[in-house]
This record gives C-alpha cells, sequence and structure tokens, in this order.
C-alpha cells in the first residue's frame, strides 16, 4: 500500500501505474526521469505481466523529476532543463 517506485538515468521521462493482480485498483507507481545532463531517448514499452498503465509517456528533451512530500500526499513533476513542468500529478495515499 502507498509504494512509490523512483527510478533514474534511463535518458526518458515515464510514469506508470501497476496492477499485477488485476483487481482493478493500483497497486505501486513507477517514476521514471532523466539525468538531466545527459542525453535523450525514446520510452521503451512495458511488460504486460504487471499490467502497467502508461499515466505519461515522453522522450527526446533533457528532463529532471521533482517529488514533494506533504504530510499524506504526494506530488511528483517531470520538469524540463528550463524547468518548464510536462507532467505533474499530486497523490493521495490511501488508507486501506
Amino acid at each position: 500500500r502507498n509504494v512509490v517506485w523512483l527510478a533514474a538515468d534511463v535518458h526518458f521521462a515515464q510514469v506508470n501505474a501497476y496492477d499485477p493482480d488485476g483487481d482493478g485498483r493500483v497497486d505501486f507507481h513507477e517514476f521514471i526521469s532523466g539525468p538531466l545532463s545527459a542525453g535523450t531517448k525514446q520510452p521503451v514499452h512495458l511488460d504486460a505481466e504487471f499490467r502497467p498503465t502508461t499515466l505519461y509517456s515522453e522522450g527526446g528533451f533533457f528532463n529532471f523529476g521533482k517529488v514533494t512530500v506533504e504530510g499524506t500526499t504526494l506530488r511528483l513533476e517531470i520538469l524540463d532543463e528550463s524547468g518548464g513542468a510536462h507532467f505533474a500529478r499530486t497523490f493521495q495515499a490511501s488508507a486501506s
């Protein structure tokens, strides 16, 4: 419950939700970003085994991730080299 994976150094930006048990409820999220100063690539296709849903996917630009935690909320942002937001979403921790 309330698990988020943070990954970097893959040279593209992507945010995924996973439902591996197929019950229709997201079990965990994956947040992927740059590194800001490395080459740019295109996102890869996800393996269907964990029933992923891509919430955002973009390549070809320098990017970095910003994570903000306040109380029971988690805000994820993908920003470009000049600080422009390409993706932003706030997640609320679930109680059950």
